[in-house]
């Protein structure tokens, strides 16, 4: 079968997000994809039909095209020559990559993909559909798949009621001003556990969690709250999809969680969700607003029924009532 070549080092959300287009891209091209990415991204994509292999995308074989002259004599990657075409996802710096390496294969088979749309642009559109439409400006009239990493694996459990399956909270993000106050995210917890105090709450803490790590290890001291802290991403995509419901910020955990099926609620503050909100067959998507400031800032004098996001209590107890679980009124607060 014919080969492709994608390039893409954004974050993992940015990269979830491309998947229903390169996915889309392959299917179209009746071709298998050829990967130049971050290691641990491509673990997401390892098992799907369409992956046909990877290199890093920091690679020392791609390296000289990003220089103003070492590209002039370097070695083409064996990948870019093997493939029917070659398609670079990132902003408008790499257009001086893809122009380099089409001069010297000789032919425009590299071609350039802005891979989220100008901060400043007025024109709002989600980034999945944003790549779609640049590809098929392109020629590539591609139609979105669906992408779920997990979708090779079987018997992984339906989201359900079953009692050892936990709410599964990220409380993180990669960016400060993404995060929701911590003291919101604690009277969560709170809630949860006062009135569902017979379902686990599992924290998941990612490397980029500095910030979250001192609330998530302070909570795991109450009955019925674990951490996971830094688990791989295939481990977390295994977790997140066998969760009762999903919690988080806008982060590129968030995106994995909506990508394997977990029914999701999702923080936004700043960011604009019609450009980046998870995509996914049960997400809702809360919007707020608050200073970074806030963000470490603790507040314990508001009961935990009190203090959380009406939106939020509402997502929480619409999804967890049903349950044939015993509740309380026990405060830990």
């Amino acid at each position: 079968m014919d080969k492709i070549t994608v390039f893409h080092r954004g974050a993992l959300g940015d990269f979830l997000l491309a998947c229903p287009v390169i996915k889309g891209l392959s299917e179209f091209m009746k071709v298998q994809v050829y990967f130049m990415a971050r290691r641990d991204y491509v673990a997401l994509v390892r098992n799907a039909p369409f992956f046909a292999g990877f290199i890093p995308h920091d690679s020392s074989s791609i390296a000289p095209f990003f220089d103003d002259f070492l590209w002039k004599k370097a070695k083409v990657p064996n990948v870019l020559t093997e493939s029917k075409a070659a398609f670079f996802f990132g902003q408008k710096f790499l257009r001086n990559v893809v122009d380099r390496l089409n001069k010297r294969l000789g032919n425009d088979v590299c071609y350039w993909v802005q891979s989220f749309p100008d901060l400043n642009s007025c024109v709002k559109k989600h980034v999945t559909f944003f790549l779609r439409d640049q590809l098929k400006e392109l020629g590539f009239p591609l139609e979105l798949q669906y992408f779920n990493p997990l979708d090779h694996e079987k018997g992984l459990l339906s989201a359900s009621c079953s009692k050892d399956r936990p709410v599964v909270i990220h409380p993180g993000s990669g960016g400060l001003r993404k995060i929701w106050p911590l003291k919101n995210w604690r009277a969560t917890v709170l809630y949860i556990k006062q009135k569902y105090p017979a379902i686990p709450v599992l924290i998941v803490i990612g490397p980029a969690d500095d910030v979250a790590r001192p609330l998530a290890k302070s909570l795991e001291e109450l009955p019925g709250v674990s951490v996971v802290d830094g688990p791989e991403l295939m481990e977390l995509a295994r977790i997140l999809a066998t969760s009762r419901i999903y919690l988080g910020n806008d982060s590129g955990v968030s995106h994995l969680a909506a990508a394997v099926g977990a029914a999701c609620c999702v923080i936004f503050g700043r960011t604009d969700p019609s450009v980046w909100a998870p995509l996914g067959k049960d997400v809702t998507i809360v919007k707020d607003c608050w200073d970074e400031i806030d963000v470490t800032a603790e507040d314990f004098r508001m009961p935990p029924d009190k203090a959380l996001h009406p939106e939020i209590r509402a997502f929480i107890d619409r999804r967890l009532a049903d349950c044939d679980l015993p509740r309380t009124g026990k405060s830990f607060h």
